[in-house]
């Protein structure tokens, strides 16, 4: 988000994340996160000295992005998730502004990785996807939390914090 951006529904993320990973922790495992998108991966690296988050990112490019990132992305699109990463995979998947316009076949991939009862959160540009359609909403997720915003310097924006209910090859 940029300076001054203020979105009162989305919650603090790293308290969020911290959270889980705590309890990952108390079930012996780290907390696998999926960022889709990770631009300069700056948001990641104090979060990534814990030890307490098994990391992975996707990216269209590696310019700007910090070195030691870079080690944990792949190239990927968001609608491309399912070519590089196995169904039911991740605790948690973040994307912010990360499904470039791909917001319906991004929301299905993304939805394809998490582990059921896993957590999503995803912003995006311009129209809100219709995510919420009946043939959908409550079989595969549902939605804890959304929201739309101006975001300065951007369009119409969204918020969307989801939570799997099943596994993707039932």
């Amino acid at each position: 988000m940029y300076e001054g951006d203020h979105v009162p529904t989305r919650p603090n993320f790293r308290a969020f994340l911290l959270r889980r990973a705590e309890e990952s922790q108390t079930l012996g495992r780290l907390l696998r996160v999926l960022d889709v998108g990770v631009g300069t991966g700056d948001q990641w690296l104090g979060l990534l000295r814990t030890g307490k988050i098994d990391f992975h990112a996707t990216s269209l490019t590696a310019v700007g992005m910090r070195i030691d990132i870079m080690k944990y992305t792949v190239t990927c699109t968001a609608a491309g998730l399912h070519r590089k990463f196995p169904p039911d995979y991740f605790d948690l998947v973040v994307a912010h502004y990360g499904t470039h316009y791909t917001q319906k076949s991004g929301l299905e991939n993304i939805l394809w990785v998490a582990k059921p009862g896993g957590s999503i959160l995803v912003t995006g540009e311009g129209n809100m996807p219709p995510i919420a359609s009946p043939e959908n909403f409550g079989l595969f997720y549902r939605i804890l939390n959304s929201d739309t915003y101006k975001a300065e310097r951007k369009e119409d924006c969204w918020f969307y914090m989801l939570r799997k209910e099943f596994r993707s090859l039932e």
